[in-house]
């Protein structure tokens, strides 16, 4: 049974892989064990819209079969519910769909061999050069769990997570190099960076694929993101736009020369978002005075859920009378290869962005030496 979930609210919308022309199927073909109903096992994968598609079958005798369209080979995982779908937890195991036959054969799911093509193959080279790694995100969090002290225990994960992720980077920089025709490389380059992928790793790395693999839909998609992520670094001047607000007036960046002023990307659905805007209103309080402001993006929701559509954001601007001006639309969000709220720019007198996706304390340190 098929289910699409959508996600697309988290992934921005509009920037995702565009759909291949040509229509490509896979086949999985599996056998675990001699399983029988009620055993149940999941396919979930993304499609290029955003959305999570999820299928279902029933063993029998062990057998399954999956079978759907795919716009270009994408990681995807199986979960296994021995006892049925009513089962909380079950056993998962993470393959690569590509256009053509794999089959998934073993006694069990973990231990399954799994066959397919090109990025199979790569996959699996993928999974062995994590293998190290995944074993010390396991031992570390078992350590940290045994600290009794909840602010210690927390430190704990966070020296870990900080430790960790960078090292994971470079298993990730290695496989790309040795891996450039792939699209595990540009699946792990677009997804596997964050939501906000430092353009001084994913640049480089990008221009090792192979020509073909960047020209790939995909490849052109996310070759696009780049080049506006160079557009916006910091020391290259804004983009200017022309937004409306809530009673339809026209605003612009060009609106604010003299004054720094804090781009601000938010959501309606976004809940961090939302958790920021009392720390904005002390900085507004403490330097509109002085020759700064902030001008909030709200973006629009393009999932149809309604989330964050143009109703609910002028209810919301009506209940939380936020003092600076605020826009509603794509716009800017394009023009600056927005991907994940919250976002900000922080850009001078003179048009020149001098920070970005600075929050919190590192925001007042900043504007306290800018603004003294």
């Amino acid at each position: 049974m098929k289910k699409i979930i959508s996600t697309g609210i988290y992934l921005l919308l509009g920037l995702l892989p565009v759909m291949a022309t040509a229509q490509q199927y896979f086949t999985i073909k599996g056998r675990i064990g001699n399983l029988n109903a009620p055993a149940t096992i999941y396919l979930r994968w993304m499609l290029p819209s955003g959305d999570q598609q999820i299928d279902s079958a029933v063993l029998k005798n062990g057998a399954f079969t999956f079978r759907d369209t795919l716009a270009n080979p994408y990681n995807a995982y199986l979960e296994l519910k021995e006892k049925g779908p009513a089962q909380k937890n079950g056993i998962y195991k993470g393959i690569y769909l590509e256009p053509m036959l794999i089959t998934i054969t073993g006694d069990s799911l973990q231990n399954a061999i799994v066959k397919g093509g090109k990025e199979t193959k790569a996959f699996a080279e993928f999974q062995v050069a994590m293998q190290p790694m995944n074993e010390r995100w396991r031992d570390s969090g078992k350590v940290a769990m045994q600290i009794a002290d909840k602010e210690l225990r927390n430190a704990a994960f966070i020296r870990h997570s900080i430790s960790y992720q960078q090292e994971e980077k470079n298993i990730y920089a290695a496989f790309i190099r040795s891996h450039p025709d792939c699209y595990v490389s540009l699946n792990l380059l677009r997804g596997n960076y964050g939501k906000y992928p430092p353009l001084e790793e994913v640049g480089p790395l990008f221009k090792q694929l192979s020509p073909a693999m960047r020209q790939t839909a995909k490849g052109k998609a996310y070759g696009k993101m780049i080049a506006l992520w160079e557009r916006t670094n910091i020391g290259r001047t804004a983009p200017d736009f022309t937004q409306k607000d809530s009673s339809g007036k026209t605003v612009s960046l060009h609106d604010y020369k003299g004054r720094y002023v804090l781009l601000n990307f938010w959501a309606t659905y976004c809940g961090p978002c939302l958790m920021e805007k009392p720390h904005m209103r002390k900085i507004y309080a403490a330097y509109n005075k002085k020759p700064f402001d902030i001008l909030d993006i709200s973006l629009t929701d393009q999932t149809g859920h309604n989330y964050g559509d143009r109703d609910k954001w002028v209810k919301m601007l009506r209940n939380m009378k936020l003092p600076w001006a605020n826009v509603y639309g794509d716009e800017a969000r394009e023009l600056y290869g927005v991907e994940a709220t919250p976002s900000n720019y922080l850009v001078s007198p003179e048009g020149e962005i001098i920070a970005k996706n600075i929050h919190g304390q590192e925001l007042d340190q900043l504007l306290a030496k800018l603004l003294p």
